[in-house]
């Protein structure tokens, strides 16, 4: 065989290889946002609200009586839940964890596992039940529920609290998020948000409005930033700077500027939770 054969064959194994390559990528991003989407879909606020309503320590007026009552169900409660989750050994619900430490660079096999577990009905309701209520910014179109805790799960599936007991309109609410090279998933619309627009945090009894007052890149190291404690009402919006670089942390900051009730918020305000 000739040389120039050789050079021809081989230029055209070479176009094979990465033509394999461009098509594994492409699947790869595909695969990773319809898993995203499914996750988010799932765990949408409209299909939190009404748990979170009920269960949020506004809405709630519980005397000593009823106290009693929701003891005496409690065990029934309890072999409820056991007898659900006993056709599901095999799947674990998601831990609740506040280190920040502990959230690693994901991966589009991670993401794939974590929508696979969303799958199971039992494993997607124990994930909503995590729901604390909803996050929007309508100008930059970010539209996302907070989740309790940093598991995998909730940073693929929405935003996570960084402290158990934070509370939203008090001190720091910081929220991260994972980024999927996708400005409409997850925090993705953080990157287009600008200082000036209003974020609208929600339980689903009160609305607080922050008004967001800068984004920014950051190092990881820069802890400070999601301290609980703030002088100022704060809000702290946190996510990679891309899907591949986790050197630096695009965070967003705004301030509490007024608090409403949701029933009376503005209608279009309530419909920015999509």
């Amino acid at each position: 065989m000739s040389k120039d054969k050789v050079m021809k064959y081989l230029a055209i194994f070479l176009l094979f290889i990465g033509l394999g390559c461009m098509g594994f990528y492409f699947y790869e991003v595909k695969s990773t946002e319809d898993s995203v989407q499914a996750n988010t879909e799932a765990v949408s606020p409209k299909n939190i609200a009404s748990s979170v309503r009920s269960n949020s320590k506004d809405s709630k007026q519980i005397d000593s009586d009823s106290n009693k009552e929701d003891g005496q169900h409690g065990d029934k409660n309890q072999e409820a839940n056991e007898e659900n989750h006993s056709d599901n050994q095999n799947i674990e619900a998601p831990e609740v964890t506040y280190d920040p430490h502990q959230v690693t660079q994901i991966t589009p096999q991670a993401i794939r596992e974590v929508n696979e577990k969303m799958q199971n009905p039992w494993y997607r309701e124990v994930v909503k039940e995590n729901a604390l209520g909803a996050l929007s910014i309508p100008d930059s179109g970010l539209s996302i529920t907070i989740l309790n805790g940093l598991s995998e799960t909730n940073l693929v599936s929405g935003a996570g609290t960084f402290w158990a007991e934070q509370q939203m309109g008090v001190n720091n609410y910081p929220l991260a998020s994972h980024n999927v090279n996708n400005g409409d998933l997850l925090m993705g619309p953080l990157f287009r948000t600008q200082p000036g627009m209003k974020a609208y945090l929600t339980d689903f009894n009160k609305i607080y409005v922050y008004q967001m007052e800068s984004i920014a890149l950051y190092k990881p190291n820069r802890s400070d930033l999601i301290d609980l404690h703030k002088e100022t009402p704060t809000l702290t919006l946190v996510t990679c700077a891309s899907f591949d670089d986790i050197s630096e942390r695009c965070v967003g900051i705004g301030k509490l500027i007024d608090t409403m009730d949701f029933d009376t918020a503005p209608v279009w305000i309530k419909n920015s939770y999509q």
